[in-house]
């Protein structure tokens, strides 16, 4: 096969490969608002009988509470954990930018820091 062959074809899979990823995300979504609207539902039966779960030979339905915690005020927050030397409370990994630039500076990673590299093969559309 020639070389100009198997770009082609690579891009020809790449985009039906990005064709069946948006049908798969248009279906997925298609059925998660309709598991919503079903939620819904649920929630509402519950709230109107109260009660939290129903066990049926189908399964189970049930409420959870979910919790999640995001920063609104980054200074506040840090000088907090800094002042109650409470570091669990953060979680870390480096940011890529400032660590590309610090080695472009420095010539190895900051301390503490592995950086890894990797040479690929990209293929761009002829025009």
């Amino acid at each position: 096969m020639k070389l100009n062959e198997v770009i082609a074809l690579y891009i020809k899979l790449r985009d039906k490969k990005d064709a069946l990823r948006k049908e798969f995300n248009k279906s997925v979504e298609d059925i998660t608002a309709k598991m919503d609207k079903i939620e819904g539902a649920l929630a509402q039966h519950f709230e109107k009988v109260g009660q939290t779960s129903a066990k049926t030979d189908a399964g189970t339905a049930y409420f959870k509470t979910q919790v999640r915690a995001s920063v609104q005020d980054r200074d506040a927050f840090l000088s907090f954990v800094r002042d109650n030397d409470m570091w669990d409370f953060i979680e870390s990994k480096a940011n890529l930018t400032a660590v590309q630039d610090y080695l472009e500076s420095n010539e190895e990673a900051p301390p503490g820091v592995k950086v890894t590299t990797r040479r690929v093969v990209n293929v761009n559309r002829g025009r």
